[in-house]
């Protein structure tokens, strides 16, 4: 990859390294959140993996430097108080 972001074959729609995470209820069959790999030459998201284990993240966000995921969590309660928490995550 070179610097201005695209492959060595300099093909601007095929980004490396693109992700999305996914945050899903973890009451039913999800498990919290995971990342999927993105090919941005043909639009297609690849099989992804469990990266967090964590309670029912139902609302994720990058910070702008792309250091950090925060996530949202919908509970009864978190850290011995009643209601969500907001988990980050480097």
């Amino acid at each position: 990859m070179t610097g201005d972001g695209t492959d060595r074959e300099g093909d601007p729609g095929r980004v490396l390294g693109m992700y999305a995470f996914v945050g899903s209820q973890t009451t039913g069959a999800g498990e919290g959140i995971t990342i999927l790999p993105y090919d941005g030459r043909t639009g297609d998201f690849h099989e992804g993996r469990l990266v967090r284990d964590t309670g029912n993240p139902t609302f994720l966000e990058i910070d702008a430097a792309r250091s950090m995921l925060y996530a949202v969590q919908e509970l009864e309660s978190f850290a011995g108080s009643p209601g969500g928490g907001l988990a980050t995550y480097s």
